[in-house]
């Protein structure tokens, strides 16, 4: 048995890694993230890729915004999450997608995590203390606030992440629900054990794009209210990161 374990292998800093924002936007879906990118056509000052997805930085004026994206799953975001901390980064924003699996929230809503149930194999390597597994309430605040602006219906509470969408069983889904979990994804619950376990700040949240609850899949990924949140989310990720920007 090794005595004093350590890792092995840990996330450094490349010689040849550009300079990133200290403010990052994280983008989970493609679709996502090919639409924030539009905005800045043009913009792009560095452009790389990271563990097969893209890094984007962007010149606002003088001022450097990072946007890294699509990640998919626990494994794929802490890869990239535990990089962009040796590289610099001390706060993330984190935009994506879920189902619902509570009555209460519906396809197009906003669900913001305050915790998480983890169902994924990666945070468990990641040990932190469970009061600590919460997102940064400065962030939250400053989400909540332009999302009652925009009057946008939303929810705050936990999800149930998973590696395996094609295992969200009926018993878990109700299993779930008794317990007040709103939805489910795939990120949230690594994403959280590892900003706490690194010291890291990150705000959450996620577009439903789909419905559990009812025991029967109900897509709603081409619902005009799905796809008009989404743009009005992202715009407030945005938003949101210029803000803390801008203050230093």
């Amino acid at each position: 048995m090794v005595q004093d374990d350590y890792p092995i292998i840990n996330p450094l800093r490349g010689r040849s890694d550009p300079a990133i924002s200290p403010v990052v936007i994280l983008v989970f879906t493609i679709e996502d993230f090919r639409q924030l990118r539009r905005n800045f056509l043009g913009s792009f000052c560095e452009e790389r890729e990271i563990y097969n997805a893209t890094l984007l930085n962007i010149d606002l004026n003088g001022v450097l915004l990072t946007l890294v994206g699509p990640i998919i799953g626990a494994p794929h975001a802490v890869l990239i999450l535990e990089k962009l901390i040796a590289m610099g980064a001390a706060t993330f924003l984190a935009l994506g997608w879920c189902g619902s699996i509570s009555p209460d929230v519906r396809i197009g809503d906003i669900v913001i995590p305050v915790g998480a149930v983890s169902e994924e194999g990666t945070s468990g390597h990641y040990p932190a203390e469970p009061s600590k597994i919460r997102p940064c309430r400065e962030l939250i605040d400053l989400l909540m606030e332009q999302i009652r602006e925009k009057e946008i219906r939303h929810h705050l509470g936990s999800v149930w992440s998973t590696d395996a969408p094609y295992r969200e069983m009926a018993s878990k889904v109700l299993k779930y629900q008794a317990d007040g979990v709103l939805g489910v994804d795939m990120e949230t619950s690594a994403l959280l054990g590892v900003s706490a376990y690194r010291g890291v700040k990150i705000g959450i949240a996620l577009v439903v794009s789909d419905e559990l609850f009812t025991l029967k899949w109900k897509p709603g990924f081409r619902s005009k209210k799905f796809v008009d949140n989404r743009k009005l989310l992202a715009n407030i990720m945005l938003n949101a990161a210029k803000s803390m920007l801008e203050k230093g």
